[in-house]
């Protein structure tokens, strides 16, 4: 699996800095997952944030604060508890979205909406926008639509094709009020996608500008 549209230098940047927003850095550290370049930038941005660390002068510690840490080495460990035996399959979604939501992608509960466009809500976060999964049949065309604020995708199953390009598996997609597109779902597979928008959908078709008051996503 090749990866081709991957985060700018900015945004990993910010990400390796510990800045990013939880939604957007939920985003990035899945494509991570899958994606060597950007892991191997991102490592590259610690290497050099560790090496300006070294130059800082240390801060005294607090009187106590090394006996408490050696005190904490002679706790005893907590209980191992037995294996159990499962049956081994391969996840379909990134570790970090699997920790988040604590199941993979079959435990995840969609809600239809319509045209062969199902969601699942993931949180409100707490700089505004949405996050959400979202999952698109297989040969289905999204409505034609631009946006207010930006909007981040990631594939994480499937793949889709817009006027800007074909993405599939680790690609982030971002797009803009200056972006007017329409995604297509690749045949073969329902297309499944990590969203974060900071404003809401404004369908741009020949109907769909008269549907806007009733656009939820």
């Amino acid at each position: 699996m090749m990866t081709t549209h991957i985060p700018n230098d900015e945004v990993l940047l910010d990400y390796a800095a510990g800045t990013l927003a939880e939604a957007p850095s939920l985003m990035v550290a899945s494509h991570l997952a899958l994606c060597p370049e950007s892991r191997s930038r991102v490592h590259a941005m610690e290497a050099v944030g560790g090496t300006m660390l070294e130059e800082v002068t240390p801060s005294e510690l607090a009187p106590g604060s090394l006996d408490a840490l050696l005190g904490r080495l002679d706790e005893p460990e907590p209980a191992m508890s037995q294996p159990v035996k499962t049956t081994v399959t391969s996840p379909v979604l990134p570790q970090p979205l699997r920790d988040y939501l604590g199941c993979d992608l079959d435990g995840i509960q969609w809600k239809r909406r319509g045209m062969g466009v199902s969601t699942a809500e993931l949180l409100t976060p707490a700089e505004g926008g949405q996050s959400f999964l979202l999952k698109v049949d297989a040969g289905r065309a999204m409505p034609q639509h631009t946006h207010e604020g930006e909007e981040w995708v990631m594939v994480l199953k499937g793949a889709f094709d817009d006027e800007t390009g074909h993405y599939a598996r680790g690609d982030i997609a971002v797009s803009d009020s200056t972006v007017d597109h329409q995604p297509v779902a690749a045949m073969g597979e329902d297309c499944v996608c990590l969203v974060y928008t900071e404003g809401p959908v404004k369908l741009t078709g020949r109907f769909g500008r008269f549907m806007n008051p009733f656009v939820k996503i």
